[in-house]
């Protein structure tokens, strides 16, 4: 869950705050020579297959800790270097009313008609012990969100205050520098998965973070270190071991969400650079975004990073 857990963070910080650039970019600086790299690498280069100009994919970790944060000067001018700048997300970031709209039940709902008496009682205590609410204010503040927001909160809390957001940073470039932004998805379609889920199934998700809570440090910080090695393979097979709400519902966290993107991806790297920027839990495996792009019949280079 700990991949799941960042996402939902990445989501909540990501979606405010920043505004997209309408114009287009002018005095492009050229792109930065990379030495090519290992399979162990966060940014990967896109050639072949009919391209008129290489593509880039980086893998994000949507939170970080700062002494786990790298962003070289030369990722820097490479962004600055490109016609668009893709994220999971692109312009609805722009929209922090539409967010917290998706974020919260209709009608007469509540967050606690999704649990039992015993794990109300038990979402109470871990509210009060961490957050220091009291079930009056708790309700006051979160009775009317959806059951995953409790996910995010707890993961969250278990971030260093000095945290940063490699989507910040892109998007930060990517509006000094007047490039388009573009995403992949709505949330409307990320957010749309978890009401696919059952309410037993969102319920025992919560649940499962709850009682995962004391070993949640330790996991985040794990992938943190992964993350810094660049070891993408990890990183995707660290979802494997998680919660079984999550690992049952890996295709439509991960797999279906790739094979999604794809097409959107052919369509948007044809006749120009792009820059694509996603959870580096997307890239590994199978069905990864990367092995998905060799499958389209695109050369795909690990950059020395």
């Amino acid at each position: 869950m700990k991949q799941f857990h960042l996402l939902l963070i990445g989501l909540l910080i990501t979606s405010f705050g920043c505004s997209q650039a309408q114009e287009e970019k002018s005095n492009k600086p050229n792109a930065p020579k990379f030495e090519e790299g290992t399979e162990n690498t966060l940014l990967w280069q896109i050639t072949g297959n009919g391209l008129k100009d290489t593509s880039y994919v980086f893998g994000t970790m949507h939170l970080i800790n700062k002494e786990y944060f790298y962003f070289p000067d030369k990722l820097k001018t490479l962004i600055q270097s490109t016609d668009a700048v893709v994220l999971e997300i692109g312009e609805d970031l722009n929209d922090p009313f539409k967010a917290m709209k998706l974020m919260q039940l209709e009608g007469d709902r509540t967050i606690f008609d999704f649990f039992n008496e015993e794990q109300t009682d038990s979402i109470l205590t871990w509210v009060e012990g961490n957050m220091g609410m009291n079930r009056e204010k708790f309700t006051a503040a979160f009775g009317k969100m959806k059951p995953f927001i409790l996910v995010s909160l707890g993961s969250e809390m278990n971030m260093a205050k000095s945290a940063e957001s490699y989507e910040k940073t892109i998007m930060k470039i990517q509006k000094e520098s007047k490039i388009k932004l573009e995403g992949l998805e709505t949330i409307e379609e990320q957010l749309g998965i978890f009401d696919d889920m059952t309410d037993e199934e969102q319920a025992e998700m919560v649940m499962e973070a709850i009682r995962k809570d004391g070993e949640s440090e330790k996991m985040i910080l794990d992938m943190m270190k992964i993350y810094r090695r660049q070891n993408i393979d990890s990183l995707y097979l660290m979802i494997h071991e998680e919660g079984e709400t999550i690992a049952n519902k890996e295709d439509e966290f991960l797999s279906n969400r790739n094979h999604k993107w794809i097409p959107k991806i052919n369509s948007m790297i044809a006749d120009r650079r792009v820059f694509i920027a996603v959870g580096a839990g997307h890239l590994g495996g199978k069905e990864g975004v990367l092995n998905l792009l060799r499958e389209e019949g695109y050369t795909i280079t690990p950059l020395k990073l």
